[in-house]
């Protein structure tokens, strides 16, 4: 059977085409540095989205559990517990904070926002009077940002 020169050609491509989904040999390693090896490889890999989402998914339940429960009405202050997570885990996070803060923070209570009247909304009660609302979304990024390395996560 004489073969043309269009069935060599496809041939050559089936065969170069099918070396491209072939597995790549495996080099072997001695044994006793092969565990050494993958423990070093995979100690370089961290899953930044599992670490993100282990520590900013509470923090927004509990947000969303201080807004939307009932358990505060509008103008009451937060519980000394409730407080203190915004004031320790959540506020210093935001980028206005400084400005947010003022010279100091007495309370937070729950509220309505002044622009969106249907929407509830966290305000700081500062030491001066003034409230002060503040987004926990601006939070939760800006804790994103600071705690995490820049480039791996694009908001």
């Amino acid at each position: 059977m004489a073969l043309s020169e269009d069935s060599r050609e496809t041939d050559s491509a089936d065969s170069y085409a099918s070396s491209l989904v072939q597995k790549p040999p495996v080099i072997s390693q001695p044994e006793d540095n092969k565990e050494d090896e993958e423990d070093v490889e995979a100690s370089r890999w961290v899953n930044w989205e599992d670490q993100i989402l282990e520590e900013t998914i509470p923090l927004v339940g509990f947000v969303r559990m201080v807004l939307h429960s009932g358990k505060y009405k509008n103008g009451e202050k937060l519980t000394p517990q409730h407080d203190k997570i915004i004031l320790e885990r959540l506020l210093p996070y935001h980028p206005e904070y400084e400005t947010k803060i003022g010279y100091g923070v007495q309370s937070v209570m729950v509220g309505y926002h002044p622009d969106f009247k249907e929407k509830g909304c966290m305000f700081i009660v500062r030491k001066d009077g003034q409230l002060m609302d503040f987004s926990y979304w601006k939070c939760i990024k800006g804790l994103i940002r600071k705690k995490y390395p820049s480039g791996q996560i694009e908001m």
